[in-house]
């Protein structure tokens, strides 16, 4: 049988599976079954899920805290709760919209839910959700719902600071009245005497956390999980950037006085995301996040059709709403371009650490993994265990011999990376000079993801479903091949298999990872499916890897790798920890498209493919190919956007002026904020193709860095109109 019908055979047992589901439906809609439904009904305070594209059930908790102190769970809220259930099920049956509710969809309408009933909730005086639950909303009550969220999110819908502060001032000793005042007129500037009086309660109550400083612990840092259980919200509620800002009035020994955050237990630094205080200050929200969730409310509100006792009937137009809210809105943000030196010497470094350290790296996680296995099996307290282990670790890491190259002789691995210790809790702990061998196993994974993820682009989920098969050769045609799962093709959720060529240097991490993987999945005695994924290695336990969440961990590694290379920090001190995503953007953009001819025999020898076909494969660029097109009109549209903001000089760039101009012609709008960002992003793949324009890329210096890092930029050329950098 070929590949084809079997993805063929596949794609038929899917949509056999999906009428059989809605048949079932139909006749047992009042049960509330299906099979994806493990476990629990409507009313349960649990559910059990199943999704296609995940061999793991989902457990969903509805006992979620309440604003008022309740449980969603709780009687009182019982109408509720049958509603958000109710809406679920049919959201994921297709029975709204015709469709299945993927994996991600479902679970954000499941966090929509959740924000409704604590919105209600926190209202109760005016929806009395306990007799009737959602059906007293209104379209005034969206109009105010919709007002909160555009100038703060659902952190200022479910008034996180104004409880906050009510919860502070009932738990103080005294509050004078004039204090009181202040601190609900102006929230964000609070009198320094009551934030005094706060500092001193949470420390009296040991309510801040441990932050690593200079390898060493400081509690600087206000307990998410406390503020979250005063404000009946689930803790990753308190990532809304305005809120911490908020919150940071009451940290006083912050080691970033002009970050949001202090980093985290496994970076060494803030990334190149972490927020400033002047950013987060900035009361608004993101174009993007306020059009799903007023798309999301659409959906809610068009359900009144399936529950019309349940669900009242709202008419939301989401373009319209938009038009009112589109002036105080921030723009939809795009994945950032990796400056080019960090993303060359992550490069080259992750090739180094494949090419010298791997092979020593490899062989010596196959020896310890199975005597510390035997150490864990001879029933010693753990303590004595972990002796045993740095024992057996310090008695031979002399073992492990890098490769010779570069005219530089092999030496022993612990000196190359000056490794210290077996593990340690936290990075932190260990001065920055030193490494620890956990940390080189992370790192070095972290290279193989660099390499393989920026040499063939890929999706970070298709990077961390990669089964240890996946590499192969032609010796016909000449060269190594990546077998994988393309996401965003395909049908109902199938997605199709794809092989794309590889250079050398990105098989030969593969190789590494491949044997790896079966010495450890045997030492593991792992017969799961997950034993057969290539990214496979141990936990900092050196105990058998879990299932979940492969993506995430091999992020991890990543951030391990750009920490062990030491990736040049910025004016504010934050690292640029590489994500895949932005892999792939650079890959595609700067080397595709501006080294030019001038790398294609350099690439192909790197690619070492006999057939020239294969390396234009591998490195072509056309105006055809979509996403790199859709990358290059990401940037204009950033450039567009802060042209229209007054941050871009008009005179200097009089070819952006002319796009601007033609943009706003073309929609019949003023402002570039009123369009859609697809299509404003669909209107620029187009205009790439006409003959009137061109653009040209320069780099230029990073004012971010106290270091010679450079980004790439664009000239803009549209008819006679030109940018100074166009000809410069």
């Amino acid at each position: 049988m070929t590949k084809h019908s079997i993805l063929d055979e596949k794609r038929i047992r899917a949509m056999i599976y999906q009428a059989e589901s809605r048949s079932k439906f139909h006749k047992k809609s009042y049960k509330y079954e299906a099979d994806w439904l493990v476990e629990g009904t409507i009313g349960s305070a649990r559910w059990l899920v199943s999704f296609p594209d995940t061999p793991d059930l989902l457990n969903i908790e509805f006992n979620r805290a309440m604003p008022d102190g309740s449980s969603l769970t709780d009687q009182s809220n019982r109408i509720i709760l049958c509603t958000i259930q109710k809406w679920l099920f049919h959201c994921r049956m297709g029975n709204i919209t015709g469709k299945f509710a993927s994996h991600q969809r479902w679970l954000g309408l499941l966090g929509l839910s959740f924000n409704l009933a604590s919105r209600v909730i926190l209202y109760k005086h005016i929806y009395n959700p306990e007799k009737h639950g959602f059906m007293l909303m209104d379209k005034d009550a969206c109009k105010s719902l919709i007002d909160d969220l555009s100038v703060g999110s659902w952190a200022k819908a479910l008034n996180f600071k104004e409880r906050f502060l009510e919860h502070l001032i009932s738990v103080l000793p005294s509050t004078p009245e004039q204090t009181t005042n202040n601190v609900f007129s102006d929230p964000d500037h609070l009198p320094e005497d009551f934030t005094r009086a706060v500092i001193d309660y949470f420390t009296e109550n040991n309510l801040y956390v441990t932050r690593w400083r200079a390898s060493k612990k400081h509690k600087e840092s206000l307990s998410m999980k406390h503020v979250a259980s005063v404000l009946g919200v689930q803790p990753r509620a308190m990532n809304n950037v305005n809120f911490r800002c908020f919150l940071k009035q009451f940290e006083p020994t912050s080691t970033h006085a002009s970050l949001l955050q202090a980093g985290s237990r496994l970076k060494l630094y803030p990334s190149q995301n972490t927020p400033t205080t002047d950013y987060a200050s900035m009361n608004t929200l993101g174009l993007q996040s306020i059009r799903l969730t007023i798309a999301n409310l659409r959906f809610f509100f068009n359900s009144n059709e399936i529950l019309p006792n349940d669900i009242p009937k709202i008419t939301l137009n989401t373009k319209q709403t938009l038009n009112e809210y589109t002036s105080s809105m921030r723009p939809a943000g795009h994945t950032k371009l990796i400056p080019m030196e960090i993303g060359f010497e992550c490069l080259n470094q992750a090739c180094r650490w494949i090419m010298i350290y791997g092979k020593a790296i490899v062989a010596s996680i196959a020896f310890y993994v199975p005597r510390f296995l035997n150490i864990d099996s001879a029933g010693h307290w753990h303590r004595t265990s972990n002796k045993l282990k740095i024992k057996l670790f310090n008695e031979t890491r002399h073992q492990w011999i890098t490769e010779e190259a570069d005219g530089l002789p092999a030496q022993r691995l612990d000196e190359a990376l000056n490794i210290k210790k077996l593990h340690v809790g936290t990075r932190h702990s260990q001065p920055e000079s030193e490494s620890n061998y956990y940390s080189v196993i992370m790192s070095f994974v972290g290279a193989c993801a660099i390499v393989i993820g920026m040499l063939k682009p890929i999706r970070a989920a298709e990077l961390g479903k990669l089964n240890r098969n996946c590499l192969y050769y032609d010796e016909h045609l000449g060269g190594a091949f990546l077998r994988h799962s393309a996401s965003k093709t395909g049908e109902l959720g199938i997605n199709s298999e794809i092989d794309r060529p590889i250079p050398f240097v990105a098989a030969y991490a593969i190789q590494l990872l491949q044997v790896l993987g079966n010495q450890l999945s045997k030492s593991y005695i792992d017969e799961s499916i997950h034993a057969d994924r290539l990214f496979y290695f141990p936990t900092r336990a050196f105990k058998r890897p879990g299932s979940k969440r492969t993506a995430v961990k091999v992020s991890n590694c990543i951030d391990s790798f750009c920490d062990a290379i030491s990736i040049p920090l910025d004016k504010l001190s934050r690292r640029w920890y590489v994500k895949v995503h932005e892999m792939r953007k650079f890959f595609l953009l700067v080397v595709h498209r501006h080294e030019g001819d001038a790398v294609r025999d350099m690439l192909r020898y790197l690619a070492g493919h006999a057939n020239p076909s294969h390396l234009d494969e591998y490195i072509a660029y056309h105006p055809s190919d979509s996403e790199a097109v859709r990358y290059e009109s990401e940037c204009l549209d950033d450039k567009l956007i802060a042209l229209e903001k007054g941050l871009i000089m008009r005179n200097d760039n009089q070819g952006l002026v002319a796009l601007y101009t033609q943009v706003l012609t073309e929609f019949g709008v003023t402002s570039i904020s009123t369009i859609g960002k697809n299509d404003l992003l669909n209107f620029l793949d187009k205009i790439s193709s006409q003959s009137d324009f061109d653009i040209v890329s320069y780099k230029v210096r990073l004012a971010d860095y106290n270091n010679e890092i450079h980004a790439i930029d664009f000239a803009i050329k549209l008819g006679r109109k030109a940018d100074a950098k166009y000809n410069a």
